[in-house]
């Protein structure tokens, strides 16, 4: 039996309280989902299906028609379960100016 130093110890703590950090992760996980309403969860499930089935289909972005966005906007509003938050939708909304260093302000001149 070989002896174990500070380090291997340390390592086991380590391991044990990720362990437990992500069985208690898992657990509320399931709690949550408990509270949900079916309606929701089977909102999710078709909006989960349509991911994977366009994502494995072909590389290519699908071509969505006007009744497949309105179908996605009504599934994502009834999983989301409230309004999204207001301007939310545009690029402001994520921080000052990230569009325009990411555009390289090519879209001022």
């Amino acid at each position: 039996m070989a002896v174990r130093g500070p380090y291997d110890q340390a390592l086991s703590v380590l391991v044990s309280m990720r362990f437990v950090y992500l069985a208690g992760l898992r657990v509320f996980g399931w709690l949550a989902l408990l509270a949900r309403s079916d309606r929701t969860k089977d909102a999710e499930i078709l909006i989960l299906r349509h991911q994977v089935a366009s994502s494995s289909g072909s590389s290519r972005p699908p071509r969505l028609s006007w009744a497949d966005r309105a179908v996605l906007a009504a599934l994502t509003r009834l999983r989301s379960g409230a309004a999204p938050e207001r301007g939310a939708d545009r690029p402001s909304a994520a921080g000052p100016g990230w569009h325009a260093i990411a555009a390289g302000c090519a879209w001022r001149r």
